[in-house]
């Protein structure tokens, strides 16, 4: 072990102050936020035919489309008009399934466009304009039943008109069937061309919100993940180390310790206190510790994390009868914090200050960005009373919702801490100008109860068990 002192740890959260300076981000950032130029913004980039161009196949097919269907219908028109007394006497022969099929057709007809347009209600808008909205009614269409089955129904009836008009020429006269075949023709055309636009939004709407939700359930299976958290082994300390100089290299200085180093530290300070050492696991890999001991140290007496903890090794530091709890540190990376890992480890420990009777447990806190709070603020104190207002300025400085303005400050206030007092020299960290905050929290139960060994112990139990599941443990705490 060298004489490196190794500073307090805290949560390694992924936030940021609110007031961030953006204005010196590389211009390449700016512009990878852009899209690429398309044929559309600059035509010049593309080598893809004329929008135009590309047109013009598709407006002769609609011409031809239309003008067949044009022809089609007055072909078939004409065919019956010239020939109206044959067409009178020989529909009197299909009239009898003809047209009662028609009338129910055209019921089904009236009753599914009557769902399609309650399916819609007021998002229908203007009936006119459905033609330029299909995509549009086909979104809402996938999200509304009535309307799908309104869409159906209407469907089937404008079918069925079709089928029982050509079933009725059958019973004509051959010389007849041209026109009536006709006539069907384009009633067809017309169904399938009204339709088809519709069916096509409907399903293309119905592939993005599968795909969507397929998406989401991938996501979901990735944020579904085993978070547990038990007492650390000796076997866990070279993670440890691993952890917590990836997550405080900075904090350490210029002088920064080997992972061998930071091991033979934790190691010491497990053998010395192994029941207040716990880690977490994400889906079994450790990425994430917290430790703490019992002191009769108060916290008004507090000097520095290196004297408190024996520049973490704990070293004659433990007090088996000592009535505070001491948190040595919180290494926790980021997304263990998200998925609940912080509030399972303290938890843990608050159970163990519960069992035992404890009156409080405290830490020291990081004040990250003070330094540079500083550097913007223009004040430059010249000695140590200057230095220390300054922290305490800082410290107490709010934004305008109410809240600290330092974000690891906000937090832990968030989460029910006090923020005792500013303490210079707390531990060795240059982003805090070796400035800490000292937080604290009362230990449960509060009142005569605490001197009730069972009680204590299964409200011990309780937090225990309450620990094992976060998303409960978040709401109750």
């Amino acid at each position: 072990m060298t004489d490196n002192k190794l500073p307090e740890h805290n949560i390694n959260y992924s936030v940021h102050e609110d007031e961030l300076d953006i204005s010196g981000l590389p211009d390449a950032q700016r512009y990878a936020s852009q899209e690429e130029p398309t044929s559309l913004l600059d035509p010049r980039l593309s080598t893809q035919p004329n929008v135009a161009e590309q047109s013009k196949p598709r407006n002769v097919k609609k011409y031809i489309t239309r003008s067949g269907l044009g022809l089609l219908a007055v072909g078939g028109i004409f065919a019956l008009a010239t020939q109206p007394e044959n067409v009178l006497h020989e529909a009197e022969k299909a009239a009898p399934i003809t047209l009662p099929g028609i009338v129910a057709s055209e019921v089904l007809w009236d009753v599914g466009a009557g769902l399609m347009v309650v399916g819609a209600g007021k998002n229908i808008g203007n009936p006119l304009t459905l033609r330029n909205r299909w995509a549009e009614v086909g979104n809402q269409a996938a999200n509304s039943s009535l309307t799908k089955a309104g869409l159906t129904i209407n469907t089937v009836g404008a079918l069925a008109f079709t089928g029982f008009l050509v079933y009725g020429g059958t019973k004509l006269s051959p010389d007849l069937w041209p026109g009536v075949g006709g006539v069907a023709g384009v009633d067809l055309a017309s169904t399938i061309a009204i339709r088809a636009p519709i069916v096509l939004a409907i399903k293309n709407a119905s592939e993005r919100q599968s795909s969507s939700a397929n998406i989401d359930l991938k996501s979901e299976k990735k944020r579904i993940t085993s978070v547990k958290v038990r007492h650390a082994k000796l076997d866990d300390i070279n993670r440890l180390a691993e952890i917590d100089l990836q997550l405080f290299k900075k904090a350490y200085g210029q002088e920064t310790p080997s992972h061998q180093e930071v091991a033979d530290m934790l190691e010491k300070r497990y053998l010395n206190n192994p029941d207040w050492m716990f880690v977490s696991e994400i889906d079994g890999k450790v990425e994430g510790f917290v430790s703490a001991f019992r002191t009769n140290v108060p916290s008004e007496d507090f000097v520095s994390w290196e004297q408190s903890t024996a520049d973490g090794t704990l070293d004659g530091r433990v007090d088996p009868k000592g009535k505070y709890a001491y948190v040595t540190n919180m290494t926790i990376k980021s997304e263990a914090v998200r998925l609940g890992a912080e509030g399972m480890l303290l938890a843990n420990l608050f159970a163990n200050g519960i069992e035992e009777g404890l009156e409080y447990g405290y830490f020291i806190s990081r004040v990250p960005y003070f330094k540079r709070w500083l550097k913007r603020s223009g004040m430059e104190p010249s000695n140590a009373e200057e230095f220390q207002l300054a922290a305490e300025a800082y410290v107490n400085a709010r934004r305008r919702d109410g809240t600290r303005r330092d974000p690891e400050l906000r937090i832990y206030e968030k989460l029910g801490y006090s923020l005792e007092r500013t303490v210079s020299d707390a531990f060795q960290d240059d982003a805090s100008l070796n400035f800490g905050v000292i937080c604290k929290a009362e230990v449960p139960p509060t009142n005569k109860l605490k001197n009730i060994k069972p009680v204590r112990l299964a409200y011990a139990t309780a937090l225990r068990q309450l620990a094992k599941h976060p998303k409960i443990l978040e709401k109750v705490l």
